[in-house]
């Protein structure tokens, strides 16, 4: 979490999670947000992608930099790239083997990138012709 000092107010959020403990959202929970739909099939999408590549992970091993939020008024200010050193950091502290970021767009690929990251799985959206 990146807190303004001058305020407290949150300016940007990474939530992480062990992939091999990944929850999945139940039908329900999907068709209360259909606008987000699109977008959490394409993530599970390269979810599985990625333990296909690496069956046997087991509970600690991989570390999943899962979502990545900013305030928008606290935006183009660089606190999507320091937060995703810091998560995959923390990650390498916590003992982690593996530490993957899914990229819904092209600045978090970007921020992913330049903390050291490449690509290993990948999935194409489109809002005209999702997965």
């Amino acid at each position: 979490v990146c807190i303004d000092s001058t305020n407290s107010r949150v300016a940007g959020v990474f939530w992480t999670q062990d992939i091999a403990s990944t929850p999945q959202l139940d039908d329900s929970s999907v068709d209360n947000l259909p606008c987000i739909t699109p977008v959490i099939e394409i993530i599970d999408k390269v979810s599985e992608e990625y333990t296909t590549l690496r069956p046997n992970l087991q509970e600690g091993e991989c570390a999943d930099l899962w979502m990545l939020g900013v305030n928008p008024a606290y935006r183009r200010r660089g606190i999507a790239a320091n937060l995703t050193i810091v998560a995959r950091d923390w990650a390498v502290r916590k003992g982690y083997k593996y530490v993957i970021l899914k990229s819904s767009g092209a600045y978090s690929a970007m921020c992913a990138s330049r903390a050291g990251m490449k690509v290993v799985a990948s999935a194409v959206y489109s809002e005209k012709n999702p997965i």
